[in-house]
């Protein structure tokens, strides 16, 4: 099924595409070992931005996307401020490999 997207009706497309998996998706049909991985990698990645969210990096990325306008919509990690998605998207990921200790799976 390799889909090749060029407007913004496709892209809406994708985004139903997604939302159907995502809406019909049944985890019991994931394997426990799985489910505990998946779980130890979000936990994981949330502890070390939350480390990351007072770094250095982490403060210029937030003051720089910050100081753009636009919808308020997602939170950005350890901070009381909401940005606009891909604004707190950035922040979050920056923040998230700051410190570099992410590498659960060495």
């Amino acid at each position: 099924m390799n889909k090749i997207y060029t407007s913004n009706n496709d892209i809406l497309n994708i985004s139903e595409e997604i939302a159907s998996y995502v809406d019909s998706f049944d985890l019991n049909f994931v394997s426990k070992d799985v489910q505990s991985t998946s779980k130890t990698s979000v936990l994981d990645t949330l502890s070390v931005a939350v480390g990351g969210s007072k770094s250095h990096e982490g403060f210029i990325v937030k003051e720089v996307m910050s100081s753009y306008n636009g919808n308020p919509e997602s939170s950005v990690i350890n901070h009381d401020c909401k940005l606009p998605a891909p604004n707190a998207a950035l922040i979050n990921a920056t923040m998230a490999h700051t410190l570099e200790l992410d590498d659960i799976d060495r």
